[in-house]
This record gives C-alpha cells, sequence and structure tokens, in this order.
C-alpha cells in the first residue's frame, strides 16, 4: 500500500479509545472498524492480505482469555508482585508456543527474565533453554538478570544465550558434515562478500552497453542475495527489481556462478 493507503487504514481499524486491560480487548474493540475498511484502489492481493488479517482478529476476538497459574506462592522470585497482568501471563504460560506483541517500553526483556525464571522454578532443565536476540548485549543482560533474579548465578549461567547468527553458527559448526558442509569454514560478512563479487566482475572484464552502464556490485550483490534468502530465481529478481541490469543478465548469473564455486573452493560461506 502507499503512504495514503496506509494512513487510511490506520486510521480507520487503530481505535485510539480501545484501551483495555490486555490486547485481545483491544482488538475485539477494533475488529468492527477493521471489517468496514475499504479502498477503492486495492489490488487483489491486498484484499488477500486484509481478509486474512481480519479472520485473525475475528480468531483472536473469540479466543478465551489466558490465565496465570494459580500456583504462585511460595516461590523464590514474587510473579504476582512485580508483573503486570499481562508480563504475568507470559511469564507463566503453560505447555505450547506462545507469539508475545508488544512495543517498546512495554518490558518485554523483563518479562523474558522471570519466563526464563518461572521455567526453571517449575523444574525445566536450565540447559534446555534457549535465548535468542540481536545483539550480544541483549543476551548477555537476559542472563545476568535472570540470574539476580534466582539468585543463582550457577544455574542461570547454564541457560543457552546469544544472537541467532551466534547460535547457528554454533549449529553449523557442529553439525556440518551432517549437511555437506566443511566443518573448517569461515564465514564472509557483508562487506567481504562484496568485495568478492566485485573482485569477480572484474576478473570476468564485463564490457559497457550503449544502453546501460556496468551494473554496481553492491547491486549485484543485492539481488544476489535477496534471490538466495527469498527462494526467487536470479533472473526474475533482475526482472523485475533491477530493471536497470537486465541488459548484463547473462553475466550476472555467470556471477552468481562463479561467486558459489569460489566459496565453495575456499571453504566459505555467507548469510544466504
Amino acid at each position: 500500500m502507499d503512504q495514503e493507503q496506509l494512513r487510511q487504514f490506520y486510521a480507520t481499524f487503530l481505535d485510539p479509545h480501545a484501551k483495555g486491560p490486555s490486547h485481545q480487548d483491544a482488538i475485539g474493540a477494533s475488529l468492527p472498524r477493521i471489517e468496514q475498511f475499504e479502498h477503492p484502489e486495492m489490488t487483489e492481493a491486498q484484499r488477500a492480505f486484509l481478509d486474512e488479517f481480519k479472520e485473525i482478529c475475528r480468531t483472536m476476538d473469540q479466543a478465551p482469555a489466558p490465565r496465570a497459574p494459580a500456583d504462585l506462592d511460595g516461590r523464590h522470585v514474587d510473579y504476582r508482585h512485580e508483573l503486570n497482568e499481562s508480563q504475568l501471563q507470559a511469564a507463566a504460560w503453560g505447555e505450547g508456543p506462545l507469539l508475545v506483541i508488544a512495543g517498546a517500553g512495554t518490558g518485554k526483556t523483563r518479562t523474558i527474565c522471570y519466563r526464563t525464571a518461572y521455567l526453571i522454578e517449575q523444574g525445566v532443565s536450565p540447559g534446555s533453554i534457549l535465548l535468542l536476540t540481536f545483539t550480544r548485549r541483549a543476551a548477555e543482560e537476559m542472563i545476568t538478570r535472570t540470574a539476580e533474579l534466582l539468585e543463582d548465578a550457577k544455574t542461570a549461567g547454564k541457560v543457552h544465550g546469544g544472537t541467532f547468527h551466534a547460535f547457528a553458527h554454533h549449529l553449523l559448526r557442529r553439525y556440518a558434515q551432517m549437511i555437506g558442509i566443511d566443518r573448517n569454514f569461515t564465514i564472509l560478512d557483508g562487506v567481504d562478500a562484496q568485495d568478492v563479487i566485485s573482485l569477480i566482475r572484474d576478473e570476468l572484464r564485463v564490457k559497457r552497453r550503449k544502453e546501460a552502464p556496468v551494473p554496481q556490485s553492491t547491486h549485484i550483490g543485492a539481488a544476489i542475495s535477496r534471490s538466495r534468502s527469498c527462494e526467487i530465481p536470479l533472473e526474475e529478481i533482475v526482472r523485475s527489481e533491477y530493471e536497470q541490469m537486465v541488459p548484463y543478465l547473462e553475466e550476472i548469473l555467470a556471477i552468481k556462478q562463479v561467486f558459489r564455486d569460489y566459496k565453495r573452493v575456499h571453504r566459505q560461506l555467507d548469510y544466504d
């Protein structure tokens, strides 16, 4: 959707007066407004997305509200006193997956730490708990705060925590041979991968076309990356998103192949 469509969409379904004790109440109050939303320039794909969104909201509105367990007394951590209702429901959630949607300043990290402490107090082995986040600092903070809650650094230290990349790196090192990867691989970050692609492009001596300049290595790398991460053919990515590179499609496909061979020969992986 363009900016005007988005503005109307949000103005329609985000009811500023829908302030309930839980996210579920807000969904219920906003649902009639979502049902009424209409925009003449919506595409079929946008309508399909909106229909799916409406169905999810109906399901959430009809679902019974979760309740925190009653057996929270006598715990080392005073969960009832230190968490609000929504945080308590998340921290003391029972079996099965739970998706929590929360904005800035709502106590996400706090809730995760209390959730970890609750699981450990429930008898869950700390070594079977995994905390993933986007920064090393945040991961360390979660472990530290959990240890402070339990007053047991040794137990909390057994919880696995780290960034998504670090955890994936650990798994690849451990199980590399099972998926045909040499365990002694190195990882190319974005800058390294860009340098290799630039080198390959220059080595292939890509000649300039009259209708377009030689594509920049940053654009070639971005197209290859998107193709890999989204599992979409590179040719389709170039034609739909990098029209200026279409005259060089044959060379770009060759660069992709050489880049893949280069990584294999040098036992290298990139994030894609």
